[in-house]
């Protein structure tokens, strides 16, 4: 996913909440998320839960997602 695209996504799910947008979102992230938690913890349970407490903060804490997103990435050159 290109930078733009993924902008528009997180601007469209802060402003819209909508779960269109989450679904989006999700998709596009969420198997990355659970390997690399998987392979934090060597654990597939254990990461299955902590992907979980992941996405649950994505929607309470949409309003600074924007900048959450941009500090990883600008870690990720």
């Amino acid at each position: 996913m290109d930078d733009l695209r993924l902008e528009s996504l997180v601007t469209s799910f802060q402003k819209n909440g909508s779960d269109e947008f989450f679904v989006k979102l999700y998709t596009e992230f969420s198997l990355d998320i659970l390997k690399y938690l998987h392979y934090l913890t060597n654990n597939e349970s254990d990461a299955q839960d902590l992907s979980q407490e992941v996405w649950i903060k994505v929607i309470k804490k949409r309003n600074s997602l924007k900048t959450a997103i941009s500090t990883v990435a600008s870690a990720h050159p």
